[in-house]
């Protein structure tokens, strides 16, 4: 199973993307939904991750079996840094070598780069989903024609919304509840004159590598 449909299914993934070209119609504000494995590759938490593990392993181990000489200490953890470091190189194993902040920063960083590639339309009128499994952290960003429209009260709930729907491991009830809330805001009275500019798809990013 890859990690896309790890994290949605390819049925569910159909279903979400129906839902956004329902809203589009409707609303006539492009939704680009970006979902990314990892927002950067983070090798130096690799290493913190094999150096930490390492370390604690040589100590828990000369704990029981005294290692002497000394040196041959300092040996025995070099030999043990090289599994390490293949080990945290995994998604799961690197999370523990990733610290709150970092990885908040990344996420943000990568949205509004995101945003500045793909969100530049003709009207303005966008809403930007980025969301990065690896930190299971996202972003919300919209548009200048759309902030006239919502205040930042109403994007900081629907972003409680998602995030109370990820944390019960349920992407797809995630996004689909947000499209139908967003639809809840935005009522257009002429749609069909706002151009499509974006594609009516989630956009898959790989930024792990």
């Amino acid at each position: 199973m890859s990690w896309k449909t790890n994290f949605l299914k390819k049925k569910s993934e159909a279903k979400i993307e129906e839902l956004i070209s329902q809203f589009e119609k409707l609303t006539g504000i492009e939704l680009f939904i970006s979902i990314a494995k990892s927002s950067h590759p983070y090798p130096a938490a690799t290493l913190r991750f094999a150096i930490i593990s390492a370390l604690l392993f040589s100590w828990a181990t000369n704990a029981y079996i005294e290692i002497s000489p000394a040196f041959l200490l300092l040996v025995y953890f070099f030999i043990l840094l090289f599994p390490f470091v293949i080990i945290g190189r995994t998604p799961f194993f690197k999370r523990f070598g990733l610290s709150n902040y970092e990885m908040e920063r990344e996420v943000k960083e990568k949205s509004v780069e995101l945003f500045a590639l793909h969100g530049q339309t003709s009207h303005g009128k966008i809403i930007l989903l980025y969301i990065s499994i690896l930190e299971k952290e996202f972003e919300l960003l919209v548009g200048p024609s759309v902030l006239e429209t919502v205040n930042q009260e109403s994007l900081e709930k629907l972003s409680l919304l998602l995030s109370q729907e990820f944390k019960k491991g349920s992407a797809e009830n995630g996004l689909m509840q947000m499209i139908q809330a967003l639809q809840e805001h935005f009522k257009v009275e002429n749609p069909e004159q706002t151009p499509n500019e974006i594609g009516n798809h989630i956009h898959w990013f790989d930024f792990s590598k």
